[in-house]
Order: C-alpha cells, then sequence, then structure tokens
C-alpha cells in the first residue's frame, strides 16, 4: 500500500478540514509501525450547552507512520484497514465521492487526497465543499470506536469552553451522537500532531438560542373584552444554517385558556405563510383556530428552505413570527397570556411570556320602591365611543351602532351581572322600566379600571337622573336602580323631591280649580 509522506514542517491544516496545501506522496515502507503516544483534540465552544453532557463518538481513520529521525523526520498516512478492509474501503468510496479524480485501489485513499494541493482532487478546506461530502457519504457501518484515554471539560462563560480528548496520533471523524433528538454538530474530520499543529475544532452545533422576545397589541392598559382581537408578535435571532444540509427551526407557543388562536393571517417576518411566491413555507400544526387551554401547544416550523424564504430581502437577522387570537368567555380571573420558546435545531430556548391581560365584571342592582326585585326591566350599555355593546351567543361582546341593536340585559333575582370589559367608561340605559312601573328611565355610568384601588365606580347626574332613582353606596361602588309605581314614590330631595312637589302643587291646584268650579256652578243653581 502507497503511503503518504508529510513534511513535519507542511503539517498545518484547519481544525476541521484535511488539506494541506503543497503536500507530496512518497513511496514508503509497507510495514512501517504507526506513531504511538498521547496526542490531543480539543473541542472549543461559547457556550457550555454545546460541550458539556455531550456524547462525542470517535472513529479513527488513519495512523501515522514516521521515516527518519530528528529534523530530517517525515511522516506518512496509512488509512487503516479495520476487519476486513472495512475501513479503507469506506473511505475509499467516502473520497471517490466527494473527489475527482477517483482514488484507485491501488493508492491509499487519504493519503492520495490530503496529498493533493487544494481544488480538484483534493479534500479542500472548505466544510461547504469535498471535506463535507467526504464526512456525509462516510458508512462507519462496522467501524470500532475508539475510546479516548481521557475527556477533560473545562472553561467558563468569559473565556469559552473545551472538551479535551486524548487520543494516538492520526487521524479520525467525530461525530456528536448525544441524542438524534437534540442539535447534533456537524461530523469533524480533524488530525492530530506531529502532522497537523491546529487541532482544535470549533463546534458547528448551534448553542442554546437566546429567550425570545414576545409582545402583545390590542389590549388596553392590561385588559380585555370578551371578543378582542389581539395581534402576538415572536422574535427570535436567525439561525447560521451554512454548514448543515438539514435544519429546522420551531416555535412553539402555548396559549393560556381564554385565546383562540387564528391560522388566518399569519406571517413569518412579514411574509405570509404559503407555497406561493414571496411566502414562506413554513408548517403550522392546526389549521383554522387553535383554542388555548395553557398546556397545549401549537408550533410553526421553518426548515432550512423556508428559513432562507423568510431571510430573503431582509438583514435583521431576525425570524419574527406574527398572529391574532381573539380573547373567548372561556377567560378566567388569572388572566390570559401566552408563551413561547424556540427550538433551534434540537435545542430549546428558554421561555417568553406575554403580560397577563385581565378582564373586569360588574353589577347593580334593580328593585322596586319596597325593595323587591324588579326583573322585568331592561338595560342596555354603551362604550366609550358611542357604541351599543352586543351579547353573543358565545359570550363575547361586539358592538352595534344604535340602542336599537344591543343587547338588552335583563336582572336575575334583582341583578344585572355584566362579564369581560376592558377599561373604559361605560354608560349603562335602562330601556325598559319594569312591569307596573312609571315609564321613568334613568342611566348612569361605570368606569372600570382593574387592579386599581377602585376598580369600580359608578355616577350619575342631574341630567341622566332627574328623578334620583339610581342610588350609591358611600364609596359609589355599588349602584341600586329603583322603579316606582306611584308619584308619592318618588325620592323627597334634590330635582326629584322639586318635582314631586311640582307634581303636587298641580294637583293640588288642579282640585282648587275643581272645588272652585263646582262652588260657582251651585252659586248659580241657587240664584236660578
Amino acid at each position: 500500500m502507497m503511503k503518504g509522506m508529510l513534511k513535519r514542517a507542511l503539517g498545518v491544516a484547519a481544525a476541521a478540514a484535511m488539506a494541506v496545501a503543497g503536500m507530496g506522496v512518497l513511496a514508503g515502507t509497507a510495514n512501517a509501525a504507526p506513531l504511538t503516544g498521547d496526542q490531543t483534540i480539543t473541542l472549543k465552544a461559547d457556550n457550555r450547552e454545546q460541550l458539556e453532557g455531550r456524547t462525542f463518538t470517535v472513529y479513527k481513520l488513519a495512523d501515522y507512520v514516521q521515516y527518519g529521525t530528528g529534523d530530517g523526520a517525515e511522516y506518512g498516512i496509512d488509512t487503516i484497514d479495520g476487519i476486513d478492509g472495512i475501513v479503507e474501503g469506506a473511505v475509499r468510496d467516502a473520497v471517490n465521492a466527494a473527489v475527482n479524480p477517483d482514488v484507485d485501489d491501488k493508492e491509499d485513499p487519504l493519503a492520495t487526497v490530503i496529498s493533493r494541493n487544494s481544488g480538484e482532487g483534493s479534500l479542500d478546506q472548505d466544510l461547504k465543499g469535498s471535506t463535507r461530502t467526504f464526512v456525509k457519504n462516510l458508512d462507519i457501518t462496522g467501524f470500532t470506536k475508539f475510546i479516548p484515554r481521557s475527556d477533560v471539560f473545562a472553561g467558563d462563560d468569559e473565556n469559552g469552553y473545551t472538551r479535551t480528548l486524548t487520543v494516538d496520533p492520526g487521524i479520525y471523524v467525530i461525530y456528536d451522537t448525544t441524542d438524534p433528538a437534540v442539535n447534533n454538530a456537524v461530523p469533524m474530520l480533524i488530525g492530530t500532531a506531529p502532522v497537523y499543529k491546529d487541532t482544535e475544532i470549533d463546534m458547528k452545533n448551534q448553542s442554546k438560542p437566546g429567550t425570545p422576545t414576545k409582545t402583545v397589541t390590542g389590549d388596553k392598559d392590561d385588559t380585555v373584552s370578551f371578543g378582542d382581537t389581539l395581534t402576538f408578535t415572536v422574535t427570535a435571532s436567525a439561525p447560521d444554517t451554512a454548514n448543515y444540509e438539514d435544519y429546522t427551526f420551531t416555535f412553539a407557543d402555548t396559549p393560556s385558556l381564554g385565546l383562540t388562536v387564528n391560522s388566518e393571517g399569519m406571517t413569518i417576518n412579514g411574509k405570509t405563510i404559503g407555497i406561493g411566491t414571496g411566502q414562506v413555507n413554513a408548517k403550522v400544526s392546526f389549521t383554522g383556530t387553535f383554542q388555548g387551554d395553557g398546556k397545549q401547544s401549537f408550533t410553526v416550523t421553518l426548515e432550512k428552505a423556508a428559513l432562507a424564504q423568510a431571510q430573503a430581502g431582509a438583514d435583521n437577522g431576525q425570524i419574527v413570527l406574527s398572529y391574532t387570537a381573539t380573547v373567548n368567555s372561556s377567560a378566567t380571573a388569572s388572566g390570559v397570556s401566552n408563551s413561547v420558546t424556540v427550538n433551534n435545531n434540537g435545542i430549546v430556548s428558554d421561555e417568553a411570556k406575554t403580560p397577563d391581560l385581565y378582564y373586569n365584571d360588574f353589577a347593580f342592582h334593580k328593585q322596586y320602591a319596597d325593595g323587591t326585585p324588579a326583573d322585568t326591566a331592561e338595560f342596555v350599555i354603551k362604550d366609550e365611543s358611542g357604541k351599543y355593546l352586543v351579547r353573543n351567543a358565545d359570550g363575547t361582546w361586539s358592538t352595534a351602532d344604535t340602542q336599537a341593536g344591543a343587547t338588552k340585559l335583563k336582572p336575575s333575582d334583582g341583578l344585572v351581572s355584566v362579564k369581560g370589559l376592558r377599561n373604559g367608561e361605560y354608560t349603562v340605559e335602562e330601556v325598559t322600566a319594569a312591569d307596573g312601573a312609571m315609564d321613568i328611565k334613568p342611566s348612569f355610568t361605570v368606569t372600570l379600571k382593574h387592579g386599581t384601588a377602585t376598580p369600580t365606580a359608578f355616577a350619575d347626574t342631574a341630567e341622566s337622573d332627574p328623578f334620583g332613582l339610581v342610588n350609591f353606596n358611600e364609596d359609589k361602588t355599588v349602584a341600586t336602580v329603583t322603579n316606582v309605581k306611584k308619584v308619592t314614590q318618588l325620592p323627597m330631595t334634590g330635582a326629584a323631591g322639586t318635582m314631586l312637589f311640582t307634581v303636587l302643587g298641580l294637583l293640588i291646584a288642579g282640585a282648587g280649580v275643581t272645588v272652585y268650579m263646582k262652588s260657582r256652578s251651585m252659586r248659580h243653581m241657587l240664584r236660578g
């Protein structure tokens, strides 16, 4: 077998590339003994999780053999046979898949292609090229694992992290075999000293992605109404996929109870999701709507081609997911929220969460003057914009332009309850007096401010309630609306009292006129 002779002074290569420019192939002695002793390969990474706790499987592909001694020593590469020549055969097949012209069976496959100058017929120093093709096509079935004599992890956040493997002199391929479900590194081809000076490898697996940011719009002061449409935006750093043929980048989003997520209108970097021109061919785990429960997640996955589509024309280094969700009536008093993680080719980020968004509720009493419930009265509610509220069958709210289109709310056992409104000032208008009551219909306002010392505050004016039929407790947090059946039940103070005395005065005046007229009639009769 031909042996590749390497000058020690020429033994310089990139960490993951085995090409050495200007190297010649010299005939060697077939029975030269391989070099022995301790050499090291160092894996380097910026982040702890790229190295700590991961499993690296090492296979030896070639030995070094030495010719001569001292400063005149030269080295050769000898691809190992393995059992029944399986290693050399597999290496030859992988080499011939990566370079042209092919290496015939009379040549040592690694010695031949490493000795060629970079370019055609060599394993180049670009992982996007022939070296990567070689590693991809290398079938290691039947190879014997090389167990490093030591494997030492060290480092810190400031200076980076290392895993140092102690091995024999030679050429190796190293695989990250931690778990098929996680982000394994690109396979690494490297040689040790004394042939190669640079025996450090910068890890090509992605580190733990930074925590994405998540924002929400469409609320008011962190409050919502049932039926509101919210827009959620998730921003994550775009990954570097250059050294990968296959890649997945996944948003895993967990909406809380009370949120209905809509797949329609979902975008990535402002581009719609789909297979058309200018779209992003991402995979969404649902179609239509997704009902949040705070436990189940939906996913949006971008493979390598979709990531390229998303970033086309963008230079901000971000992947931005945007979608809408509707607040539904299953929301609880603890509020609605949304959390998300990013799975960057198998490594999951920390969770990002939107602020909790809350809703308000309020109630008021409705009674007759004697304190009994007045359940046949009807009320409507108007918001700050002048729109009237419509309560839909699913418990959400929408609006109507006129009072006639509003939902008429009736008391139940003397209590009108309203649930699921955002902060703001609302006007409550009585539109139908209770059965048997005088047709006097006051209105009043309620100001909702969730999370404040006074989350509910009622008020009225002389114009909205001229007869004083809306009464409040001392701090105006409880309201009672009264229907009267006769004038004498009207309050005796304020405008209502004035009106009562006016009415009574008119009645008395009317009675006096009647008496006077009857008196005149009697006098005429007596004179006649």
